[in-house]
């Protein structure tokens, strides 16, 4: 049959023996792109340049049409500069080699796309345009044998497929890089706290107050104030430790304890060592101490981690558009062919929209997924904490049903933020429905305001339903993490990102009596002096 022959794969692109394999050539081979590739996309070449503005053109008018990317591509020139920088890509990318050098270029791109702040989704909404401008190249300039048209289809597909890998490891790099280095300036910052004690445990210096207690609570109440944070195993460790240092003088360092915060519950980690010194007969006299606070750092390690899987969510999404975007075309296309043929019946073009629809929602959902595990560029403004907690309860109406919109409780001043306004409606919006699906059988929901101090606002969310399943409770901002039937565990895990990002933190409490109540604590902004 014509157009259904097996597809030969290219044996050059493989690495030496005694070499490993680049990304190029590791990507080549994941998508199967050929040197038969190649020669095609060549014989496209003339068609796609002489049609290069119109469909540079249309990337940007698309793009114009998203609030998030008109929020970054504000300066007429810098739009000017990136048009040019599509035109050589579209030139490059039928023409070749796609080599090492042709890596390179792709990774400058993806650079570009990370230092502006373009958020990665729409490296996908670019794609899916000129993807549908070159396949519509392909139908005019591949005219007569259906099955050769389709190999060229294929070959587009390939190459459009190849390109965004290598651009997304430039993003999933990039996003790594900027972690690594907030992990390293925390680092540099740690202070230790520098102690004295007598064998029994009573603190005769300490050097500064601390992340719970004064220096002088602690000087009073000596090292039981301490160690009666720790968990029952950091405690039972210390005090091995304690004994080892106290009595045997034996040096200890870099003991690691865990705790949990008194009012908080927050986990608390610290790095002990223990310095024994010895007077009288080799009898210890006074052990000196050095605490070191590592709970950021630890924190840290594990958003790194985090990162780093969402980094790979990023990529396994890559696989997976790349292992449907194939046979996703071939619907489309078939899709296409035959609204036009049932156009005069109109209860089958109805049934054909309706198909199209559903592989729309494919498509959403791989640009979804993409949008989760990228990096956020925030739009700033100064806001009223008030109006985004209206606007936020406005949004949820759905949720209620025929039920009544709870009322923002508003504190009597009014308090203003520096906020990107449809990043944090949206939290709030997603904390809301939560609130309204868990008591959706019966119970109450509240929205509240409040200054914190001088220098923080706090939303609260909170409702009388039956509560966060204890299983889960601990690791509620993970991704994919859910106790909703059909959900799909992002929600919390963004909006903690996103409340991070506007330097703020997000915290779940099992209300007395039942119930959630959800803290969110921002940074005001700041008064003119």
């Amino acid at each position: 049959m014509r157009g259904a022959r097996a597809r030969a794969y290219d044996p050059s692109p493989m690495p030496e023996p005694d070499r490993a394999e680049t990304l190029i050539e590791e990507v080549r081979r994941f998508v199967g792109f050929t040197v038969e590739d190649e020669a095609r996309l060549a014989s496209l070449r003339p068609g796609v340049l002489a049609e290069s503005g119109r469909i540079v053109a249309r990337f940007y008018e698309s793009l114009s049409q998203h609030e998030g990317a008109r929020r970054v591509l504000r300066d007429a020139d810098q739009i000017e500069r990136l048009k040019l920088t599509l035109a050589r890509w579209l030139e490059e990318a039928f023409t070749g080699p796609y080599d090492a050098r042709y890596e390179e270029s792709r990774g400058r791109i993806g650079t570009v796309h990370v230092r502006i702040g373009l958020p990665q989704r729409y490296m996908l909404t670019a794609m899916n345009v000129i993807r549908v401008e070159i396949h519509g190249i392909v139908d005019r300039v591949v005219a007569g044998d259906p099955g050769e048209r389709r190999t060229h289809h294929d070959s587009v597909n390939r190459l459009l497929d190849m390109d965004l890998a290598l651009m997304l490891e430039t993003y999933r790099a990039g996003l790594e890089e900027e972690a690594v280095e907030a992990y390293r300036r925390i680092l540099q910052r740690t202070t230790d706290y520098v102690f004295a004690a007598t064998p029994e445990g009573r603190i005769t210096y300490w050097n500064r107050d601390g992340r719970i207690f004064s220096r002088s609570a602690i000087l009073e109440r000596g090292l039981g104030l301490l160690t009666g944070l720790m968990t029952p195993e950091s405690r039972a460790l210390f005090d091995d430790a304690w004994t080892g240092a106290a009595k045997d003088g034996r040096t200890i360092e870099n003991l690691s304890t865990s705790g949990v915060h008194p009012t908080t519950g927050e986990s608390l980690h610290a790095l002990w060592s223990l310095y024994p010194e010895l007077g009288e007969g080799g009898r210890v006299r006074l052990v000196r101490g050095m605490i070191r606070d590592v709970t950021d750092v630890r924190r840290l390690e594990a958003r790194l981690e985090e990162r780093r899987r969402l980094a790979a969510v990023g990529e396994m999404v890559a696989g997976v558009a790349h292992e449907v975007r194939n046979p996703l075309q071939n619907v489309v296309l078939g899709l296409r062919e035959a609204r036009r043929v049932a156009g005069a019946v109109p209860a089958a073009s109805a049934a054909l929209d309706q198909a199209r629809e559903g592989v729309g929602q494919i498509e959403r959902l791989v640009s979804d997924l993409l949008s989760f595990s990228s990096r956020f560029s925030l739009s700033l403004s100064t806001v009223a904490a008030a109006d985004l907690a209206e606007a936020a309860i406005r949004e949820c109406a759905s949720a209620f049903g025929t039920r009544p919109l709870p009322r923002a409780a508003l504190p009597g001043e009014e308090i203003r933020l520096r906020a990107d306004p449809f990043r944090m409606t949206q939290v709030l919006k997603n904390l809301i429905q939560n609130a309204a699906e868990a008591t959706a059988g019966g119970g109450g929901v509240a929205v509240a305001v409040r200054p914190d101090g001088a220098a923080h606002v706090e939303f609260v969310v909170e409702d009388d339903g039956p509560g966060i399943p204890p299983a889960i409770r601990g690791r509620l901002f993970e991704p994919f993490v859910t106790s909703k039937k059909g959900g799909t565990g992002l929600g919390l895990a963004i909006a903690r990102r996103l409340v991070e990002a506007h330097g703020g933190e997000i915290r779940f409490e099992t209300r007395d009596g039942g119930g959630t109540r959800v803290r969110v604590r921002l940074p005001r902004a700041r008064t003119a002096s």
